[in-house]
């Protein structure tokens, strides 16, 4: 056998570290639902993890970023992946402040004016 594999399957959780006050993690839990089926929820559960990994690097809470800094995170979706996996990670992280914002937990929505990783050609 030349590799092993997990038997359990994909996790279908992610782990948004909680500023002092607000607690993320019924937030994550509400965005991951909105997938119908299995794989996007994994998926989902993945693309908010890689958020949080990106948050905690940067330093930040996911309560007080700022437009900017998720327009550096964008910036960094870029560099990292292929415009369609970058974009699809927003349109979670997106979410993730929406369902914060419905629930009055943050008056502020950092991602409203916040645009799409762009195809770039060379020139």
């Amino acid at each position: 056998m030349t590799g092993s594999r997990d038997p359990r399957p994909p996790s279908t959780s992610a782990t948004i570290a909680a500023s002092p006050v607000i607690d993320a993690q019924p937030l994550v839990e509400a965005v991951i639902r909105r997938g119908d089926s299995p794989h996007t929820r994994r998926a989902y559960a993945g693309n908010l993890q890689s958020y949080a990994n990106w948050l905690v690097a940067e330093g930040l809470a996911w309560a007080t970023v700022t437009a900017d800094d998720l327009d550096r995170y964008r910036e960094w979706l870029a560099r990292q992946y292929v415009r369609t996996t970058a974009n699809r990670r927003l349109v979670v992280v997106r979410a993730l402040c929406g369902e914060a914002r419905r629930r009055r937990l943050v008056a502020d929505d950092p991602p409203d004016r916040l645009r799409g990783v762009r195809a770039c050609f060379p020139g």
